[in-house]
């Protein structure tokens, strides 16, 4: 892609569709991407964003800039690497917290230079993917379907995903929602 902002938010599309670590390319236009990346955080997707660090001899846009401190809010957490036999832990380090916990964006910063550079030898990584969702009982999907059974004008599948998405427990509360929406 040719710009930051719209390679972030592929990424995160990608991540999203394919249940996998979306993964993105940063040039020296971090500060294009951070929109992205926050929207990835905020919605708990697993993203891997490499940034390009302007190294201070190539005299390219803001070789100063600091990104760490630009990173920092809007990730889980942001690496710097100065070595090229560094980049492999680093990346596998940064998967691993990307998809650990709750998943989010983790940032990898690396001096453009190293970009032009061969590293000594290969390192395999593991296959991203998100956790497995978790078990729901057919009991309780059959007890949150009832009330949508019972509906003269169902919406349909949607309605249904989102009350067992929610896990709404209070058939009260369901039958408010059926009327308020005007089923």
């Amino acid at each position: 892609m040719k710009h930051e902002q719209a390679a972030v938010h592929a990424a995160d599309g990608c991540s999203r569709a394919s249940g996998r670590l979306g993964v993105a390319i940063i040039g020296a236009g971090v500060t294009n991407s951070i929109t992205g990346i926050a929207a990835a955080l905020s919605d708990s997707v697993p993203l891997l964003a490499i940034i390009g660090r302007p190294s201070p001899e190539e005299h390219l846009y803001a070789p100063d800039l600091d990104i760490l401190s630009l990173c920092t809010p809007v990730t889980k957490y942001h690496l710097q690497v100065n070595e090229i036999n560094d980049i492999p832990s680093a990346i596998q380090h940064a998967y691993e917290i990307a998809l650990h916990g709750r998943p989010g964006p983790v940032t990898v910063e690396v001096p453009a230079h190293l970009f032009r550079q061969e590293a000594a030898g290969s390192y395999p990584m593991k296959k991203a993917a998100l956790p497995k969702p978790k078990n729901i009982p057919r009991k309780s999907l059959e007890l949150e379907k009832r009330p949508i059974d019972r509906c003269s004008r169902p919406v349909g599948r949607s309605l249904f995903l989102f009350l067992v998405v929610m896990r709404i427990t209070s058939f009260s509360f369901h039958r408010r929602i059926i009327r308020a929406i005007g089923l």
